[in-house]
């Protein structure tokens, strides 16, 4: 049975959950680098990788999961310079 899974301050206006959980597996669409309780997008990148990952912790979490527990994930870069920044946070 599919399991819809929302984080307060995740929200978007789409009728979509953050994710959604069959089983052992967790699905999610786009996450993305805002601040969960302002909205806001933080100017450097360095800001936004650290609430992108913070914001994908808390939708595994709610779904159960840990971040140990993630398989793969698809990062999408304007400039690939900005590179460094998400690394950094991988790496945590």
């Amino acid at each position: 049975m599919r399991k819809s899974i929302s984080v307060k301050g995740l929200s978007h206006r789409h009728p979509v959950p953050n994710a959604c959980r069959i089983g052992s597996m967790v699905f999610s669409g786009a996450v993305h680098g805002v601040n969960p309780i302002t909205h806001d997008l933080p100017s450097e990148m360095a800001d936004q990788s650290a609430n992108l990952f913070a914001n994908m912790r808390a939708i595994i979490e709610a779904a159960g999961g840990s971040v140990e527990n993630i398989v793969k994930v698809d990062i999408y870069l304007r400039d690939s310079g900005d590179r460094n920044a998400v690394n950094e946070e991988w790496l945590r």
